[in-house]
């Protein structure tokens, strides 16, 4: 329960953000852009900036463990995604644990490359601010395919296995609400090449 009210809260406090930035747009817009409008508008581009470079970031660091251990990383995946597998036993959620155990466990490095080539697209677009929207998304689907892979594990008896699937509840979940401000605010166009690519639109 604690993780489940984390994970709400999370996703509360960024959703409350990107509409106090749209008010402060709003507001703006209604004055004719003065002076101080412009400097709330500015201080939360700063603020989306900031985010949309953690998630690069992450994304970045990712692909590093990955591609420092690629071995490694392809023989869990395949051993939590096969039948009786972490990724696939007591999943409760439908579906999910057949295509698992299916289609990933058996192209683990098909998947592994593909998961490589995402978080690196994924990871410098965000950086460099280009087609953030895009690249939110992508990074949006890869986050919810991980929760959805990991997220039972919070109700395993295992305290372990327990502390895992909170992490994982917890931490995707932050994630996702951070990818769905990015794809709201587009921060692409502040300190980004998306200011050049669309400047005028």
């Amino acid at each position: 329960m604690g993780c489940i009210l984390a994970h709400r809260q999370g996703i509360g406090a960024v959703w409350g953000r990107i509409r106090d930035m749209g008010k402060s747009k709003a507001k703006s817009n209604s004055t004719g852009g003065n002076g101080n409008a412009g400097k709330r508008v500015d201080g939360s581009a700063v603020g989306w900036v900031i985010i949309r470079l953690f998630l690069g970031g992450f994304f970045l660091f990712s692909v590093y463990t990955i591609l420092s251990d690629r071995a490694s990383f392809e023989k869990t995946l395949q051993v939590a995604t096969a039948n009786g597998g972490l990724f696939v036993q007591h999943n409760f959620i439908p579906v999910y644990p057949w295509l698992l155990s299916k289609y990933v466990a058996t192209h683990v490095q098909l998947v592994s490359w593909l998961v490589i080539i995402g978080e690196m697209a994924v990871g410098g677009l965000l950086v460099f601010g280009l087609f953030t929207r895009l690249a939110a998304l992508v990074g949006l689907v890869m986050n919810a395919g991980f929760l959805l892979a990991t997220c039972h594990l919070a109700l395993n008896p295992d305290p372990s296995l327990a502390a895992v699937g909170c992490f994982s509840l917890t931490g995707n979940a932050a994630f996702l609400a951070m990818e769905c401000a990015v794809l709201a605010s587009a921060p692409g166009r502040f300190l980004g090449l998306d200011a050049v690519l669309f400047k005028g639109k």
